[in-house]
């Protein structure tokens, strides 16, 4: 089992990869590790991209999807301050409602545009508008 990386190399951009299955340890980490980048930024200047392409159709668990949501909304401030646009790219239709529901459960407030895409390169050609 992998866990979650994050490839910083084209700052300002920051993708972070799932990876095909994590523990439920490695979900407690997303949000910590997230928030330590984000700190780095200021004025919502990070573009930032998910590729879940590896989970598959189906995701992960519901307690797993539920340890990243505990973690992440410990730095949600962080990420509200860092983001200016983030991009989700996953492996179709059913993945789309997981990630929909995964929003449902970190209720968040988050004012960053936000869109899901099954192609990675128009993902990447997406956000880029927000590109200050």
């Amino acid at each position: 089992m992998a866990k979650f990386t994050f490839d910083t190399s084209r700052a300002p951009l920051v993708v972070c990869t799932f990876p095909e299955d994590a523990t439920t340890e490695e979900c407690l980490q997303y949000g910590p590790e997230l928030g330590k980048i984000c700190r780095q930024y200021k004025n919502k200047e990070m573009l930032y991209v998910i590729d879940a392409r590896k989970m598959g159709p189906t995701g992960t668990s519901r307690d797993k999807r539920a340890a990243m949501a505990e973690g992440f909304n410990k730095i949600e401030a962080d990420f509200e301050k860092a983001v200016a646009a983030r991009a989700h790219v996953v492996d179709g239709k059913i993945a789309e409602g997981i990630f929909t529901a995964f929003f449902w459960l970190i209720k968040s407030n988050l004012t960053s545009p936000r869109k899901v895409f099954s192609d990675y390169g128009k993902a990447l050609e997406w956000i880029q508008q927000y590109k200050k």
